[in-house]
């Protein structure tokens, strides 16, 4: 039963973190409509434990002004955040992410 709940939780994150595909009318992906003015980074967090808590994470950057997504980086608990660099900054990330009450380590340009 505890193989089952861990099965579970580790699929719940995965699906947190996988980005929504385009629709079928018309929309480009995410990745098509960045701009030129666009920067990426990859920020670990460590306490990444649950679904519950990368939505957390997800939830608060997305709410910040100037990001354009967020969606699983590399590596299991990393996040890759896409933003105007004119708006928002990578230590704000930083910040929101400790916050909530989790570690985020230092961002790396993605």
């Amino acid at each position: 039963m505890k193989n089952l709940v861990v099965m579970f939780v580790a699929a719940a994150t995965l699906i947190v973190w996988i980005p929504a595909p385009a629709s079928a009318a018309g929309n480009a992906p995410q990745s098509a409509k960045a701009t030129v003015a666009d920067s990426k980074v990859i920020i670990p967090v460590e306490g990444l434990s649950c679904a519950s808590c990368s939505f957390a994470v997800r939830r608060a950057i997305k709410k910040m002004d100037g990001v354009k997504s967020i969606e699983r980086g590399p590596h299991e608990d990393e996040a890759l955040i896409t933003y105007d660099a004119s708006k928002v900054k990578p230590e704000q990330f930083v910040e929101a992410i400790n916050g909530l009450g989790f570690k985020a380590g230092t961002p790396v340009k993605g």
